[in-house]
């Protein structure tokens, strides 16, 4: 029996277009069959590199919100202004969805929500844009002197302008 290869020399000897025509044949399916499987590894391998990367991000945010208890949200309440923003803000700012009325100097995860926020026409995804704050609360009782008022600045026309020195 005559090898492949033995085979093509022959013919090629007595058809030279012919044999050239199957080589090109022969790269052009060789290279339809491989360059897929070289797509798919290459793909594969982004793939799973891109899966390393998320998993790592996640542990690390997970980590973040459970061992450093220095962030804070509310499903209801602004804590991004004082009492006193929020008291001066109109009757339609009030009715805005929690997230629209926060200060983003301190919506912490406001740029990790983007892809939601900028889907956010109809109002769907309000529930689901919750603005987390990070920061320090330390809870302490504080004892005034009231009966001595000289310390209280006597200009005060309400109680945000009040001083204590």
């Amino acid at each position: 029996m005559q090898s492949a290869a033995a085979a093509t020399a022959d013919h090629q000897s007595s058809h030279p277009s012919s044999g050239v025509q199957k080589t090109w044949n022969q790269i052009k399916w060789t290279a339809s069959h491989v360059k897929p499987r070289v797509v798919a590894r290459i793909n594969h391998n982004q793939n799973e590199a891109k899966d390393k990367t998320e998993k790592r991000l996640l542990d690390e945010l997970y980590k973040m919100f459970t061992e450093t208890e220095s962030f804070y949200y509310s499903l209801s309440g602004d804590l991004t202004n004082s009492v006193q923003r929020q008291q001066r803000l109109s009757d339609s700012d009030k009715k805005l969805p929690l997230w629209k009325r926060v200060d983003d100097r301190f919506f912490w995860n406001k740029v990790m929500l983007k892809p939601i926020i900028e889907c956010e026409s109809t109002g769907a995804v309000d529930p689901w844009i919750l603005p987390i704050i990070q920061g320090y609360v330390k809870i302490e009782t504080c004892f005034l002197d009231l009966c001595d008022a000289s310390n209280i600045t006597t200009d005060c026309k309400s109680l945000e302008d009040v001083r204590i020195p």
